[in-house]
């Protein structure tokens, strides 16, 4: 439930209520998810997932497994042994609820399998890769319908696509194939209400079902031949191993079984002013700038930007006639891609990106294109009676602002021709003109903001489309950041320098920050007018060894700070160096 801004509501899918306020984590950037702060007034030395964000947590099953406790505060120290991690594993509802439950343990404010209970996908006997000392992350658990026309495929998490690759003449049965990296690893036939299961290796854990898909239903017809899945569940084949006396940060494994892993402190950790502290994976604690000891744990998330999916294909379809879509990103075709007429997935593109389908109903519907790893894309399309016209809008320049001269061009749904004597309605007010030989008419905007086209001629069902209308603003890029040297000694600076240009249609000023391991360090203003561009400079030292990222507009690299050589040893070198001189003059005297 969207409350406002990024700030929302979720609720469990249980029977008694459970609900609690999150932040949205799904537009590019890093988040910082922290716990509560132990202070004068907040004593904290407990957190668990219900005062810390970051640890794992299922509200559907009320299913919690780690903990982190300070059992002394010595000032502003933590001794040693006192700061004490445990996870445990716990059984949690698979989201296709026929496969029942599987056991689940956070460990280090991440998700990871731990093992099946007994008679889970067709074994009598119980699987714990915690046993083993292995833990594998969970890559996909849903229950969404999706369904596959023969011949196409569904996208899975590392590497793997199940391609329906034949519906038996009774439409009854389906022929699945497994690929990994475009390569067949599995095949197998399964009825409809039946289970897809891929087992492998993990570890020393011998045939794990890795890959589990329920088929609800399978469809045969003389036009098309259909399977709908109700449920995917895949874990990871690589694993992470652990065990007794690992070190993972500042802590130290004491105790692993299949029951849970604990975890303290190996040395004394000292909560300084302003420090951020590593303590394992990606668990850290921030601590205040200031004379009163204030500190809280946090784990930071980083969500990329993807690659944008554009989806091509006609804007007005024909009922029962078939269509081909094809998605892309950067220009390259794009399998994998699962695609969705409104909220019915109706299959995943093939290695060239295609996917061809049907239409049975008329309407309007937006088509939408889902992986992970990309920004999804959609597109508005319309689907009419076999014979009817509709009028399409098209607007050129693609991105538009406020005084700018717009191309508004108008053709059929069928022929793709232009369309004379249309009249055309921006933001429901008629354009004196009506469009030329070439289905165009240009229009002034003036106002920024979202505007309706509409096209109408007689014998033709009505056009629209909508375009939004920029404000003129001073847009600044960077590109070609570069870090020299790469390698320096402690105390010893590095140039940084990045390219900086105003891709805007107005002059502005742009304040140009430096991060360094993603604390501020420097910054400068620019000023720069339309297409002007400028090379920004910084001058940076660190005096600790030891691998240090620069960041800069979005742009990101490394160099490394290494231990700056002994004086002595300089000297030594001088000292030779002339003692060697005088031998070799002695010699020659000699």
């Amino acid at each position: 439930i969207d409350i406002m801004g990024k700030l929302s509501f979720v609720v469990a899918d249980a029977n008694k209520l459970r609900f609690a306020p999150i932040v949205k984590t799904t537009e590019p950037g890093i988040y910082e998810l922290r716990g509560t702060v132990h202070d004068e007034k907040f004593d904290t030395f407990v957190w668990t997932p219900f005062n810390f964000e970051g640890f794992y947590y299922n509200i559907d099953d009320n299913v919690s497994t780690e903990s982190l406790v300070i059992e002394k505060l010595n000032d502003r120290t933590i001794d040693d042994k006192m700061l004490v991690y445990s996870t445990k594993p716990a059984r949690v509802e698979f989201e296709h609820k026929g496969w029942g439950n599987y056991e689940v343990v956070g460990f280090m404010a991440e998700k990871y399998f731990a093992g099946y209970p007994e008679n889970t996908f067709g074994n009598s006997k119980g699987v714990s890769v915690l046993s083993d000392r292995i833990l594998s992350k969970v890559l996909i658990d849903d229950d969404n319908k999706k369904s596959l026309f023969t011949g196409s495929l569904l996208a899975l998490e590392n590497g793997y696509s199940l391609k329906a690759a034949e519906v038996d003449v009774n439409g009854e049965k389906v022929l699945f194939e497994l690929y990994k990296d475009g390569k067949l690893v599995d095949s197998g036939v399964v009825s409809k209400n039946g289970d897809y299961i891929y087992k492998a290796d993990i570890g020393g854990a011998e045939n794990v079902p890795v890959i589990a898909v329920h088929v609800s239903t399978v469809f045969r017809s003389s036009e098309t031949d259909a399977v709908f899945v109700e449920g995917i569940f895949q874990i990871s084949e690589d694993y992470l191993r652990v065990s007794q006396g690992d070190s993972f940060g500042k802590m130290e494994v004491s105790s692993i079984s299949s029951s849970g892993i604990t975890m303290k402190n190996e040395d004394s950790i000292s909560l300084s002013k302003g420090d951020v502290i590593d303590l394992m994976g990606n668990v850290k604690f921030r601590v205040a700038d200031a004379s009163v000891l204030r500190f809280y744990p946090f784990v930071e998330i980083k969500t990329e930007t993807g690659d944008q999916l554009n989806i091509e294909m006609p804007d007005a379809l024909i009922a029962g006639r078939q269509a081909e879509i094809l998605v892309t990103a950067r220009n390259v075709s794009v399998g994998g891609v699962e695609v969705f007429v409104g909220t019915t997935s109706i299959g995943t593109t093939e290695y060239n990106g295609k996917l061809t389908f049907t239409p049975h109903r008329e309407g309007s519907f937006t088509v939408t294109a889902s992986r992970t790893g990309y920004v999804s894309g959609s597109k508005e399309v319309d689907v009419v009676a076999e014979g009817a016209q509709k009028l399409l809008l098209s607007v050129s320049p693609a991105t538009v602002r406020e005084g700018d001269q717009i191309s508004i061009k108008v053709t059929d749904s069928v022929d793709k021709q232009p369309v004379a004597g249309a009249d055309v309605y921006f933001g429901g007010k008629k354009i004196d003109k009506q469009t030329d030989a070439n289905g165009t008419i240009s229009h002034w905007v003036t106002t920024p903001g979202t505007y309706t086209i509409n096209a109408t001629k007689t014998g033709y069902e009505e056009g629209e489309t909508v375009i939004e209308v920029l404000e003129s603003v001073a847009q600044f890029t960077f590109s070609d950041l570069t870090v020299e040297p790469a390698s320096v000694e402690a105390g010893t600076p590095v140039k940084i320098r990045v390219n900086v240009v105003n891709s805007g249609n107005v002059a502005g000023e742009s304040k140009v920050e430096l991060l360094v391991n993603n604390k501020s360090v420097d910054s400068k203003n620019v000023t720069l007018s339309p297409s002007e561009s400028t090379a920004v400079e910084f001058s940076h030292t660190e005096d600790k060894a030891g691998t240090y990222t620069v960041e800069v507009g979005g742009l990101n690299k490394s160099y490394e700070v290494t231990e700056k050589a002994p004086f002595f040893s300089g000297i030594a070198t001088l000292g030779i160096l002339a003692t060697a001189f005088v031998l070799l003059r002695k010699r020659r005297t000699d």
